[in-house]
């Protein structure tokens, strides 16, 4: 009987190996061992000449036994050895092991043989040319090499695992800290605002275009727009004391002087009169300012209530109103109102703007001067009036809304420099505008826009 092996050193195929060990089991290994044999007893074949110099011929009787070259190495880890049925050795190599030709007999079924510590599996299979029939071929694999390399692998990761954790915790702190650097810096900045109220102060991360600096951009924009609102807030307060210690100082002076005054010196009737005219003047001014104030305060806690109104009809009595009040005025005023418009508005509020609005025209126009109150709708609602009065300078136009602010053109004392501010307040707590053209020595033109009565 003859009996082959193939195989050419004393390691295992590492990708036989490697199946095994990720498969670890016995199916599986076995199953390898089984292919691989069945396919080498079908590539040896018997022939009675040699016709292929590549391939290898071993002498059987007056024949050959054709191996073909591609099957001498080892194949899959397993070694491959071709045996006669004397158990002789034809061709092959074997593993080493110390009991090699101590091997179980010739049978088609997997053998597991261990040895001082060893294991193994064999497996054998007739040669299926019928010309070859004591022919065996044999195969053998130790799967314990690869439980050592899998141990010596798990000894390597054993050591390398830790240095890995660390160097990755290493570099996760080094891009966390990288990553929330302007994080800490926008803290920071917003803590030494907050600390000193220095609103003035902006939040520097430098250059980028990501959330980081998106979000410090509308931090930014917040502190300007709360600056510049305490910044109004603190000119309010300024420009509000000023303006009442004007009468405040006045009448105190006033009455001073009258108390000054000797009874065995006495005043005339008319000079005691006059006292108490500049008295009450001076008290009525004050009691304007704060009414305005009062009123300012009211709008911004939504005290008004709205409902629909034909300004129209409002405005026209407006008009009407204001020729009689100013009959003693050489300006005249014309109307061109378009009927049947309505707005959702509070009645009072809206009069009182469009008053304020047309009292400064009178009070700032020349001898002879006109006056224009027109009303129309398109998309919205358009009340524009227009004067040829004075004007307004350059430099003044962008403060006439602010409240308390008078151009020096209109410092006659008249007034408490908050009117244009209460028209701008009330037209924009409707959800409307006022904006205003101007040019000095030849007028001026204020639009008010307002949103229609979305029902009507």
């Amino acid at each position: 009987m003859v009996f082959v092996y193939y195989g050419c050193n004393s390691k295992f195929d590492d990708r036989f190996l490697t199946v095994c060990s990720k498969e670890s089991n016995y199916r599986q290994c076995t199953k390898k061992l089984v292919d691989t044999i069945t396919k080498a007893s079908k590539e040896i074949e018997y022939e009675e000449n040699i016709s292929e110099e590549d391939d290898i011929y071993i002498e059987y009787g007056d024949a050959y036994i054709e191996i073909d070259e591609d099957y001498i190495k080892e194949r899959n880890g397993v070694y491959i050895a071709l045996y006669n049925l004397e158990s002789d050795l034809l061709y092959g190599s074997l593993p080493p092991l110390d009991n090699i030709e101590k091997l179980p007999a010739f049978s088609e079924e997997i053998k597991e043989v261990k040895e001082e510590g060893l294991r193994y599996y064999i497996y054998d299979m007739p040669v299926k040319d019928k010309r070859l029939k004591n022919l065996w071929v044999r195969g053998i694999v130790m799967p314990t090499d690869g439980l050592r390399d899998i141990s010596r692998i798990s000894l390597i990761a054993v050591y390398t695992l830790p240095i890995l954790v660390l160097i990755s915790v290493l570099m996760g702190y080094m891009m966390a800290r990288g990553a929330l650097k302007p994080i800490e810096s926008i803290r920071e900045s917003a803590l030494k605002i907050g600390s000193g109220m220095d609103l003035n102060r902006h939040i520097d991360i430098g250059e980028g275009d990501d959330e980081l600096h998106k979000l410090v951009k509308v931090f930014n924009d917040m502190f300007d727009r709360l600056y510049n609102s305490f910044e109004k807030e603190k000119r309010f307060a300024s420009d509000a004391s000023h303006e009442l210690r004007t009468p405040m100082t006045v009448i105190i002076a006033e009455c001073e002087y009258l108390n000054s005054i000797k009874e065995d010196e006495g005043l005339s009737r008319n000079e005691y009169f006059e006292g108490l005219e500049v008295i009450y003047r001076q008290a009525r001014r004050m009691n304007d300012i704060i009414k305005n104030l009062l009123d300012f305060t009211r709008i911004g806690r939504n005290f008004y209530e709205k409902e629909p109104i034909n300004i129209s009809e409002l405005i026209k009595g407006i008009c009407y109103d204001m020729k009689l009040i100013n009959t003693d005025s050489n300006i005249s005023l014309d109307e061109e109102i378009e009927d049947e418009i309505y707005v959702y508005a509070n009645k009072n509020l809206v009069y009182r703007m469009l008053v304020n609005i047309i009292s400064n025209a009178y009070t700032y126009g020349k001898e002879d001067g006109h006056i224009y109150v027109s009303l129309y709708k398109d998309t919205e609602v358009n009340i524009v009036v227009r004067d040829d009065g004075i004007g307004i300078s350059d430099k003044d136009l962008s403060h006439i809304f602010e409240r308390f602010y008078r151009a020096e053109s209109s410092r006659t004392g008249k007034g408490t420099g908050l009117g244009l501010a209460m028209a701008m307040e009330i037209a924009r707590w409707h959800g409307g505008d006022v904006s205003v053209e101007s040019k000095e020595n030849k007028g001026s033109c204020f639009s008010i826009i307002l949103p229609p009565d979305p029902e009507i």
